[in-house]
């Protein structure tokens, strides 16, 4: 086939391409099919209200203490080089015990091993901010998002790209780029699984939708070196 023809056909493909997702969920359906739990908190999580939600009954947050964050994880999924995460993204309350002024975490992790060793990036609503790092060892990195409140649906997204070492951060209107340092701070795990995180409070997730962009970028190109 021509080149020119190639590029042509390429061109009227790459939209449908790029918006392939590999994975999502609306828990329309009630249930929690293609989802693992791991951490303090694997199990108290439902779908029955069409989102996903953790319990009120769990263990409370303690800070970057090992073992107090848990993670709903898209079951079989390894974290890719590059990928898209989003969903919608909602602090529903704190649980017993819970420290007053130190709750409200919804949001991503990705090279998630154990509750020891992971990267994230997630809403604070108390501290009106986003933060992303790696753990263990990761400076905090932060989006300020003003006027932060619990029980609000907002919607985030984040695009890694780890062979250019550029993460993208959007959430309502508010957006960021990491990268050198910034980004390596951040994504100190490789691999692993990926998927939402809860530290301990009542969150709900909906809309998720995962994007394995290393794979559409290779296959996309292959055979127009």
């Amino acid at each position: 086939m021509p080149r020119f023809k190639m590029l042509l056909l390429f061109a009227t493909i790459y939209p449908a391409i790029c918006s392939a997702a590999n994975f999502e969920d609306n828990f329309n359906d009630g249930d929690m099919a293609g989802w693992s739990f791991s951490g303090i908190n694997p199990g108290p999580w439902s779908a029955t209200t069409g989102e996903m939600q953790s319990a009120s009954t769990q263990t409370a947050h303690a800070g970057n203490t090992p073992g107090s964050p848990g993670a709903a994880l898209i079951t079989g999924l390894v974290t890719p080089d590059r990928f898209s995460l989003e969903a919608d993204i909602r602090v529903i309350g704190d649980v017993p015990g819970q420290a007053p002024g130190n709750w409200g975490h919804a949001g991503f992790v990705w090279g998630w091993s154990d509750s020891t060793r992971f990267n994230t990036s997630y809403l604070r609503t108390h501290a009106d901010q986003v933060t992303s790092f790696g753990i263990p060892g990761g400076a905090e990195n932060l989006l300020s998002i003003p006027g932060a409140v619990n029980d609000v649906v907002y919607h985030m997204k984040i695009d890694v790209n780890s062979s250019s070492q550029v993460m993208s951060l959007m959430i309502d209107g508010q957006s960021t780029t990491f990268s050198g340092v910034d980004f390596q701070e951040i994504n100190i795990n490789s691999g692993g699984s990926i998927g939402l995180i809860t530290w301990g409070e009542r969150v709900g997730y909906d809309n998720v939708v995962f994007k394995n962009l290393s794979a559409i970028f290779s296959d996309s190109f292959e055979g127009f070196s």
